[in-house]
């Protein structure tokens, strides 16, 4: 287990739950800065290292955030990350596989989430759940429990990689569902990070000796527009 400074926080974290939430935070900044202002509580869903979440709560976005994840490893690098930093009052860390594990009677104002990006196999899934999605069946299920742990009007946030997916087959998908309406699909673009981190990110990711990793990290720092985009939902009553 590793550590850095990530604004007010020393977090710990873990290279094999992925780091790009360290990137993708700058993304939910804004998105939920320009539509929403602060709130009372966030959801994480996915959290991996927790850097989106935490990053909501140290810029005074919410007063509180879940950090939720099913991988054992996730939950045990951002237990850490709140003994560290004092923060079990603001910060709540729970292992789910979606929401099977989260009181009915839990709501949020807000989940947020960068679920798994690629359509891939149920191999693919099981060496690298972070990644792959069979079938999308964790988008599925995503969606048809949201509202459950939402509050009237919350919102639900998903980053997504256009390069894998189309917004048209998540407003199809959230069209299908009980309580949940589609809002909009947009674009963030870059730059996120200050030159520095980013040069920062890509160092790090060099040390693994990765030619993908470095080859994402070198795209995330030259692409002018990032190519991801975020997925808004509401919940209608």
């Amino acid at each position: 287990m590793r550590s850095l400074q990530f604004y007010s926080y020393v977090v710990s974290y873990e290279e094999d739950l992925g780091i790009s939430g360290i990137d993708f935070s700058s993304d939910f900044i804004k998105a939920v800065k320009k539509r929403f202002g602060h709130v009372e509580s966030v959801c994480d869903f996915g959290s991996g290292n927790g850097f989106i979440g935490l990053s909501l709560l140290a810029n005074g976005l919410c007063n509180h955030v879940t950090l939720l994840d099913k991988n054992p490893l996730a939950i045990k690098v951002c237990k850490d990350t709140v003994r560290r930093n004092q923060l079990g009052k603001n910060v709540s860390v729970c292992r789910s596989d979606v929401f099977k594990n989260v009181r009915k009677s839990e709501q949020w104002d807000i989940i947020i989430g960068n679920p798994p990006h690629h359509i891939g196999t149920n191999q693919q899934h099981l060496s690298d759940m972070k990644s792959y999605d069979p079938e999308w069946k964790v988008h599925q299920e995503l969606y048809n429990t949201a509202g459950e742990h939402l509050k009237i009007g919350g919102s639900l946030l998903l980053i997504e990689d256009i390069r894998d997916s189309k917004p048209a087959q998540w407003k199809r998908l959230i069209e299908e569902t009980n309580d949940l309406i589609f809002i909009k699909a947009f674009r963030p673009r870059i730059i996120r990070l200050p030159n520095t981190k980013r040069l920062d990110y890509l160092k790090m990711v060099s040390n693994k000796n990765n030619s993908s990793m470095i080859a994402s990290g070198l795209e995330w720092i030259l692409n002018p527009i990032a190519p991801y985009y975020i997925i808004w939902s509401k919940k209608q009553y």
